[in-house]
């Protein structure tokens, strides 16, 4: 997972970096990373119609991910 944090308006440049220190943890503690599809996988359809034939490639260049809210974390 890529996160970008940006911070403006800071009083100091320290100040600055506190804070997309702090997004930047929120980020990676609270979200998560799933690979939905693997890339490089072709995936072989057939044609339709008088192409019936024909065999088409389909699929990704690279893996595709989604990420998303971690879930809640249940106490005891």
């Amino acid at each position: 997972m890529r996160l970008i944090s940006v911070v403006m308006g800071a009083k100091s440049a320290n100040a600055r970096a506190n804070e997309n220190q702090s997004l930047l943890n929120y980020g990676f503690r609270f979200f998560e990373s799933h690979r939905l599809y693997e890339g490089k996988n072709l995936s072989m359809k057939p044609g339709y119609g008088k192409e019936q034939v024909k065999l088409y490639h389909l699929g990704l260049a690279e893996d595709l991910y989604r990420d998303h809210p971690s879930p809640p974390i249940q106490g005891p």
